[in-house]
């Protein structure tokens, strides 16, 4: 009886990875080790094949440890004899094998491979094939292997947890780096991308990344790079953006304001600005990434689509969208690498276009916004400082009807506001001649034990703020002022918490409408990255 299995749930993490084998033979192909785990190996008679000698042997390299669910081994066509003869080891370290196979049954008599069901109970980074105690010489070839994880359990293979991540391949080494700088939300801070561009081809020489917050956090950290010198600044704002619309926030007008800003920032500095748009998986109707493209595209910015990376990773190693996922906002950190060497490669190639002069200097007019960010702490008012490894701020320290009035020198709009997420919890009162606006900062964040989170938040529409003195209050969360309130913010959701009424502000984002200014920019034909990777690139990416 011949024993059926659906792997319609699975995907084979072995697909183009690392493998190496005892010997090569003058039957051996370019892809040696590795041409056994390809998809179009089921078309060859054999996809690897050693010299004949004692114990000859084979291994693959999984890169990260999975909890293997099936491992399956086709022998060459039309052979079966050293199939009783079959040894499988695992490994996490190369060094301590454990054996889960050895010999004792045929296979291949029907052109029928070897299934050995693991069930998830192996957690293993090295698959290891030999013929075990042959006293004599001989061949060894096999046609296909897999090693196939259940899809719910990449994650756990793919994510931080997993410290196999960090030996991930450094393959060049050049003397001649590009010099990036990031401006970003938490995929920047985490140790994905930005740690494959910097083992490969990019100095990183400053990371501003704030997590979990708006497009306004542009304005906030730009100040901190205008000292520095370098090529590309890399901007990943998407996945908060993204995420504000899918909890009904949509701050698209003020985010394209903010790139349009960006633009020119760089045109002043001889930077290339770069739009990393990190995929999600909050809905599927992408509408947020249309937008995205289309701003990128009226713009003339440069942006890496890694929604477009994502479809065509998936598309050659034959695996579902939704497992590159570890949660909406992020893929999984392995993915995330895998993203940032895919992004160093265009950015080479980028470079390379630059200065073989394919690119153009064109004068543009600018008519956008200019913002900026308005520090707070500098009243006399209740403070606190707060720090991380990475990161000092000030903040002013409001509790309940705690008010104080600042001096605005000439009209702006409120764009958004610098908060400690872990310490506020309350609604902000702002208070003009003209007239009132209240938002909601209370949030599913506040942690009465973590001195900081700092985020930046948009304000949805914004808010004018004539010349002159503002008053800032904190107020309570009664029905009557939550009903009142002119905007809620998308990191809260449910009831409110028993916290106390309190809120930690650093400082406003503002804007102030600009004469229109003519600037010269660097222009490139093809503005998405992604057109200019293929498939071949992406089977040899490990």
């Amino acid at each position: 009886m011949i024993v059926t299995y659906d792997f319609t749930n699975y995907t084979d993490v072995a697909l183009y990875k690392p493998a190496h084998q005892s010997s090569l033979s003058k039957w051996s192909t370019v892809l040696g080790a590795r041409g056994v785990l390809q998809l179009e190996s089921m078309d060859r008679e054999f996809s690897f094949h050693t010299s004949r000698e004692r114990k000859p042997w084979w291994y693959v390299d999984l890169v990260c440890s999975y909890s293997i669910s099936y491992i399956v081994i086709f022998d060459r066509v039309g052979y079966s004899r050293l199939s009783n003869s079959l040894k499988v080891e695992a490994s996490l370290d190369l060094n301590t094998w454990e054996v889960i196979h050895e010999g004792l049954i045929h296979f291949n008599l029907l052109g029928q491979p070897l299934i050995l069901p693991l069930s998830g109970e192996i957690k293993s980074r090295y698959i290891r094939l030999s013929i075990k105690n042959s006293d004599e010489d001989v061949f060894f070839h096999l046609r296909k292997v897999s090693v196939l994880v259940n899809n719910n359990a990449l994650k756990e293979g793919e994510g931080l947890s997993n410290g196999n991540i960090a030996n991930l391949p450094s393959y060049r080494n050049r003397l001649n780096k590009l010099d990036v700088s990031i401006l970003g939300t938490s995929n920047s801070i985490m140790k994905g991308y930005v740690s494959a561009l910097s083992q490969l081809d990019c100095n990183i020489l400053k990371n501003v990344s704030v997590g979990s917050s708006h497009s306004s956090v542009i304005a906030y950290r730009l100040k901190d790079l205008e000292k520095i010198e370098f090529d590309y600044l890399i901007i990943d704002i998407f996945v908060n953006e993204d995420r504000a619309l899918s909890q009904g926030f949509d701050l698209g007008d003020t985010t394209e304001g903010f790139l349009k800003y960006v633009k020119l920032w760089c045109a002043k500095r001889s930077v290339i600005p770069i739009i990393l748009i990190m995929p999600t998986n909050f809905n599927e109707n992408n509408l947020f990434l249309e937008k995205t493209i289309q701003w990128c595209k009226k713009h003339g910015l440069i942006f890496f689509n890694g929604f477009k990376f994502l479809e065509k990773f998936c598309n050659v190693y034959d695996r579902s969208l939704r497992s590159c996922f570890s949660d909406p906002a992020h893929i999984t950190i392995f993915m995330s690498r895998l993203l940032g060497i895919t992004l160093n490669e265009t950015l080479l190639d980028l470079s390379f276009q630059d200065m073989r002069g394919k690119s153009a200097f064109k004068e543009s007019k600018y008519d956008g916004d200019v913002f900026q960010y308005l520090p707070i702490s500098n009243y006399k008012f209740p403070k606190v400082e707060r720090k991380t490894s990475v990161m000092l701020e000030n903040f002013l320290v409001f509790l309940k009807d705690d008010k104080l009035a600042i001096n605005i020198e000439k009209e702006c709009t409120l764009q958004g506001v610098v908060i400690n997420m872990a310490k506020s919890h309350g609604i902000l009162k702002i208070e003009t001649m003209e007239g009132g606006f209240t938002k909601r900062l209370d949030n599913n964040y506040y942690d009465k034990d973590r001195d900081l989170w700092l985020v930046v938040w948009n304000l949805q529409k914004g808010f004018k703020l004539p010349s002159g003195q503002v008053e800032l209050s904190c107020i309570d969360l009664d029905e009557t002022a939550i009903s009142l309130c002119n905007e809620d913010n998308d990191h809260r959701s449910g009831s409110t918490k028993n916290n106390p009424i309190r809120l930690e502000i650093a400082g406003l984002i503002i804007k102030y409408p600009t004469n229109q200014t003519v600037f010269k920019e660097k222009k490139f034909k093809e503005p998405d990255l992604v057109s200019r990777v293929n498939d071949n690139f992406l089977k040899n990416i490990f």
